[in-house]
């Protein structure tokens, strides 16, 4: 399988600043390598539809600013292709999320609320850590126990990073899973993930050449949403969730090989949020049914 996983950070209460979100996250899905060349031939295709190039980038924020400036720099090629992404965005990102139903992919989520915003760049990178090896074991127990033997291999592509954390930094945290299968003070369940088909190296990727990352780019964006809509409680998320939250839900991946009787699991799903507040985790959890029909 092929992963792709974007990070993002949201806000466990309105009294937390904008500026030092304190809940990262990273969201993304697998998909198994006979299906790729198809995805994004669809996704391409849906694109050109709706008013724009099959390259042409799209995210989930649409006002992004390195989005804006790719398109300003090609107003030219097919009119304000933005606009009329904008335009559609609900429709399109409807059936953008339909592709991972068709392509039976597997969404993935996993959150971690800092405790100290007031030495924020070091707890970033800290807590980004223990959240990418959460990640990690899991793939590995994904791959080590559900995978068909004629699998060849599986990656994991991630956005490139953002000004807190390094791609250094994150490769190392790779390496040490792969071939030792460990993480600050503990070792992986999964063990080393060289025991998978997992390819020895990490790969990062920039969304707007990606096709495969945009879509991780719009999960991440519901996800984010989603669990905004828990804390902060503001309407304004309903709108753009109440369409797109079941379509990402229901391709959340359960872990049917050790807990086949459990629709959701904490410790096992593809869905794991930690935190030092309870309270704030059971909101999470209790949510996950909204807005089903």
């Amino acid at each position: 399988m092929f992963f792709f996983f974007d990070d993002n950070k949201a806000r466990s209460s309105s009294d937390v600043s904008p500026d030092r979100r304190d809940i990262i996250t990273l969201s993304g899905f697998g998909i198994r390598n006979e299906n790729l060349h198809n995805f994004a031939s669809d996704y391409a295709n849906l694109k050109v539809e709706y008013g724009a190039n099959e390259y042409s980038p799209i995210k989930w924020n649409l006002n992004d600013t390195e989005l804006q400036q790719w398109y300003d720099k090609r107003r030219s090629e097919k009119g304000n292709q933005r606009r009329k992404l904008k335009k559609n965005k609900l429709l399109l990102m409807e059936l953008c999320f339909n592709l991972l139903d068709k392509y039976e992919c597997q969404v993935f989520s996993f959150g971690l609320q800092l405790s100290d915003l007031m030495n924020y760049k070091y707890e970033y990178v800290k807590y980004f850590r223990y959240n990418f090896e959460n990640l990690l074991q899991r793939l590995g127990m994904h791959l080590k126990y559900s995978l068909r033997e004629d699998a060849i291999m599986s990656s994991i592509t991630l956005d490139w990073p953002s000004s807190e954390i390094k791609p250094k930094e994150i490769a190392e945290i790779y390496w040490w899973g792969y071939y030792h299968g460990k993480g600050v003070g503990h070792g992986y369940k999964s063990g080393p993930l060289k025991e998978t088909n997992l390819l020895p190296c990490l790969m990062f990727s920039r969304t707007i050449e990606n096709p495969y990352m945009q879509i991780a780019d719009l999960i991440s964006g519901v996800c984010h949403d989603y669990v905004n809509w828990v804390h902060l409680e503001d309407g304004k998320y309903e709108n753009r969730l109440c369409h797109s939250w079941p379509m990402i839900r229901k391709r959340i991946h359960r872990d049917r090989v050790t807990h086949p009787s459990k629709k959701y699991d904490e410790s096992e799903c593809g869905f794991v949020y930690y935190g030092k507040n309870k309270k704030l985790l059971e909101k999470v959890y209790s949510n996950l049914e909204a807005f089903s029909d």
